[in-house]
């Protein structure tokens, strides 16, 4: 099981994907910390059987840029039979914009539980 801790001093900006990981586990993104991506989804967790994941955001997670592709916040991916908990606090923001598949500020394919006390948004849809 994976726990990544994502705060002000480890947070990123990059053109790829900025955290992808297959299993489990659990991702905290703290008060002032972030994940973008400007050209793609900026975090991919799970895959069909991986379990369960849980992810808190009280940062933030986006995807933005001006070019064609997947412009997702955060995607679960999984089957119907996987898990995941979203709890966005009230500081939190999940994002993507652009053109191309992305748009969407969460998207999954597994069961999920979500708390939105903050914003999701998405050009397309935010869920």
């Amino acid at each position: 099981m994976a726990n990544h801790t994502i705060g002000l001093a480890n947070s990123v900006i990059s053109p790829a994907t900025v955290l992808s990981d297959p299993t489990s586990g659990i991702l905290t993104i703290n008060l002032g910390g972030y994940l973008y991506s400007t050209a793609d989804t900026a975090v991919e967790l799970g895959a069909i059987g991986s379990g369960a994941w849980t992810v808190n955001v009280n940062g933030s997670i986006g995807s933005f840029g001006t070019t064609a592709g997947n412009r997702t916040g955060l995607v679960l991916n999984g089957s119907a039979t996987d898990t995941a908990v979203v709890n966005v606090a009230t500081s939190g923001t999940v994002f993507g914009a652009g053109g191309g598949l992305g748009g969407y500020g969460l998207y999954s394919s597994r069961s999920l539980t979500l708390t939105n006390k903050g914003t999701i948004d998405g050009q397309l849809r935010g869920v």
